[in-house]
């Protein structure tokens, strides 16, 4: 199904109120050459509108293109890094958050919150370990192939 929208802030916002599950896996493709405005005088860089996942909720931002010609480690590494956790996962984990918020949750629910909080958290020290190793094969700093690959965090994030 297609869904149109623009990005405001940072984030999506889909044109009629259209909403999509968290964890709902989506491609954004930019319309136009607006994704990123030059300065004066300067030609427009090569850009791609990319979609990222932040704790199930979906962002967009214009990043530098990809080369063409990724190493098959490297694209095998861009792969995990951007594998995300299922979306019955996060459906689950933001609707015990809610219970959480309004006071309702169950002792069995607080055990389930605490364990998926935790699997979030090991999945995202994975990730970091793989643009760890991304980083060393691209013989570049942490914080810059964070910062190239969108991902907060860090003294830019």
């Amino acid at each position: 199904m297609t869904y149109r929208g623009q990005v405001k802030n940072g984030q999506i916002v889909l044109d009629q109120g259209a909403r999509l599950r968290d964890g709902t896996l989506v491609e954004v493709t930019a319309m136009n050459d607006t994704a990123a405005d030059p300065a004066p005088g300067t030609a427009a860089p090569s850009v791609e509108t990319h979609a990222t996942w932040t704790n199930g909720a979906v962002g967009a931002h214009a990043a530098p293109s990809q080369p063409d010609n990724l190493s098959a480690r490297e694209a095998e590494l861009l792969g995990q890094i951007n594998a995300g956790l299922p979306g019955e996962t996060w459906a689950r984990y933001h609707e015990l958050l809610r219970k959480r918020d309004d006071v309702t949750l169950t002792p069995a629910e607080q055990r389930d919150l605490v364990a998926l909080s935790d699997e979030i958290e090991q999945a995202n020290a994975s990730r970091i370990a793989l643009a760890a190793e991304l980083a060393r094969v691209r013989r570049v700093p942490l914080t810059t192939l964070l910062h190239d690959l969108g991902i907060p965090g860090g003294p830019r994030g």
